[in-house]
């Protein structure tokens, strides 16, 4: 049977006063940057191309072997589909949108994030992002010298 897999990262933007998040208009709905898995890519490659790909955002993958994040669905063909995420911090925060595939693409507030995600599993992994992210003390410690 065909399956479908697709990769993406949730990048955020720690800065000392509040989080953002970047998200997508992929033209019918907003999510997070993500595509499909090429030749014998890992799923990491593959988030890490797509997000460059949709966004010009280069990025790093963080605590991939701590949390990742599945979505498993019945698209439009009957075919079904996995959608892998994965926290990413972006190394630069310029957007360079790829007018092919997507219409917009901003950082945002995580709290403003949920009023503009089209998904309610994609406010879902938000959510897991962000109490995972919390847990972790060095992200505390950074955000204290963040200007």
């Amino acid at each position: 049977m065909k399956k479908e897999k697709s990769c993406g990262l949730i990048l955020f933007d720690l800065q000392k006063d509040k989080t953002l998040v970047l998200v997508i208009d992929q033209k019918t709905h907003w999510g997070f940057p993500k595509g499909h898995v090429e030749n014998n890519e890992t799923e990491e490659q593959t988030a890490i191309r797509e997000v460059w790909e949709e966004t010009g955002i280069d990025a790093i993958p963080f605590a991939t072997d701590q949390i990742r994040l599945v979505s498993n669905y019945i698209i439009y063909d009957n075919t079904p589909k996995e959608v892998v995420y994965f926290i990413g911090i972006p190394t630069h925060k310029n957007i360079t949108k790829q007018e092919e595939e997507i219409n917009d693409a901003k950082w945002v507030k995580t709290t403003e994030a949920y009023n503009i995600l089209s998904y309610n599993e994609d406010k879902e992994h938000l959510t897991q992002c962000l109490k995972f992210l919390n847990k972790l003390k060095p992200f505390d410690v950074w955000k204290k010298y963040l200007k």
